[in-house]
């Protein structure tokens, strides 16, 4: 499990290295977190820069996802290489941004403040079960899960937590857009390649 690969490694000191510097200047958080598109605090860089900025108001947001991010990326990181898996980690990024902000902002027209590393690391947990689907995973220390159910089971709640509204803080539609981008550019891979 500690066995970490190249990108998996830098993005851990990434995420962690940004969440010190929010703890140590919160104002930093309204720079890296994204607000709606073309309000007065909105900046193009968060786009980009809300994937590895995470609530410093507590330390599960970010331990929850760098916790998935070692449980599946190195594998994955091990599959694909390490170019592709950072493309994967960025376009699931962005993808979960994109569709967060479409369905929000576009759609229901409510103000948002997204921030986190989840709709990337949801797009490296898709990708991860399309390629090793019958790997099992012991949900705590008990039950053993396929990796394709946890990922249909993850997909699932937040399609229903999403839809249904859910008031619990979580960008369900930001976990969706990664979950849409992991499964795309694995087909592409898969069809190009020996994978």
């Amino acid at each position: 499990m500690f066995n970490f690969t190249p990108v998996v490694k830098n993005l851990l000191i990434l995420n962690v290295g940004i969440y010190i510097i929010q703890r140590i200047q919160p104002e930093a958080t309204y720079y890296l977190g994204l607000f709606p598109v073309g309000s007065e605090n909105f900046f193009p860089t968060q786009l980009f820069t809300n994937i590895f900025a995470h609530s410093p108001a507590t330390w599960r947001h970010l331990i929850y996802n760098m916790i998935s991010l070692v449980v599946f990326g190195p594998m994955l990181e091990r599959t694909i290489g390490d170019k592709k898996f950072l493309l994967l980690f960025i376009i699931a990024g962005l993808s979960a941004t994109l569709l967060h902000v479409a369905y929000y902002q576009f759609y229901l027209h409510q103000p948002f403040f997204l921030l986190g590393a989840s709709g990337a690391v949801m797009g490296i947990t898709v990708a991860c079960a399309m390629y090793y689907p019958n790997m099992e995973l012991m949900i705590y220390f008990l039950f053993p899960v396929k990796l394709k159910y946890l990922a249909i089971a993850f997909i699932a709640m937040d399609v229903m937590n999403g839809f249904g509204g859910s008031a619990d803080g979580i960008a369900h539609f930001a976990h969706l857009g990664g979950a849409v981008a992991g499964l795309v550019m694995v087909l592409i891979w898969k069809g190009n390649s020996r994978y």
